[in-house]
Parts: structure tokens; C-alpha cells; sequence
């Protein structure tokens, strides 16, 4: 049982079909967009939609706890929030980059990956 967050991108969501497809896993879809989260689930074949804004403490916590109630267990959690991506690389100044980085640090905690972790190790991780 996998709780991915960031559900709704490229990478979040190549992951999670590949966790259903290819290793038989339940999936919860972490996002904070409810309908991109069920138009992934949709696309991949499966998954739990969760709202939840894994880029701080209380949405992470949240999201945990949604995955060990729904499935009794948590065996991994993958953190695939964020983009850089303004638009094709090789046509993206670095000063696009830059401001990116910065818009992106407002918006998200720099520990938001530890945030999701700490929740996640007393259900076994």
C-alpha cells in the first residue's frame, strides 16, 4: 500500500500506475486539485483520490492517516510535489529557473518531504 503525493503531475502519476499495473499495489492519489485527482485515478485504472496539501504537516498528517485507515497498513510513501517546468527546458532561461524556485519555495516547505515522513514511520516505515 503506496501513498504518492503529488499524484496529479507527470511523475507522481507514471508512479502510481506503475504501482497498480506492475506490482499489484493499492494506491492513494495525494493532490490538492479533487477533479485532476479523479482524472488520474480514471486514466490509471485505480487509486483512492485524497485531497490534501502534502507541502505541510497538518496535509500530510492527513493523508497518512487516510491511507492506514482505508487499507490497515502503510508500506511506502512517495513524494513527487513540484515542478519546475515553465516550459521545455531548452527554452527556459535560467532566469525563468530562478524565479520558479523561488515561487516554488513559498509555496512549499523545503522539509515537506520530512513532514510526510514523520507521519508515515509509526505505521511501519
Amino acid at each position: 500500500m503506496y501513498l504518492v503525493f503529488g499524484a496529479t503531475g507527470g511523475i507522481g502519476s507514471s508512479l502510481a500506475q506503475r504501482l497498480l499495473k506492475h506490482e499489484g499495489a493499492s494506491v492513494v492519489l495525494a493532490g490538492r486539485n479533487e477533479a485532476k485527482l479523479q482524472e488520474v485515478s480514471t486514466r490509471i485504472g485505480g487509486g483512492l483520490p485524497f485531497v490534501a496539501d502534502g507541502c505541510n504537516a497538518k496535509g500530510a498528517e492527513a493523508a497518512v492517516q487516510q491511507a492506514v485507515k482505508e487499507f490497515g497498513r502503510l508500506d511506502g510513501v512517495a513524494c513527487c510535489i513540484g515542478n519546475l517546468a515553465l516550459k521545455s527546458i531548452h527554452v527556459t532561461s535560467e532566469e525563468e529557473v530562478r524565479v520558479r524556485v523561488k515561487e516554488l519555495g513559498r509555496k512549499c516547505s523545503p522539509n515537506s518531504w520530512s513532514e510526510q515522513c514523520t507521519h508515515a514511520v509509526p505505521h511501519g516505515l
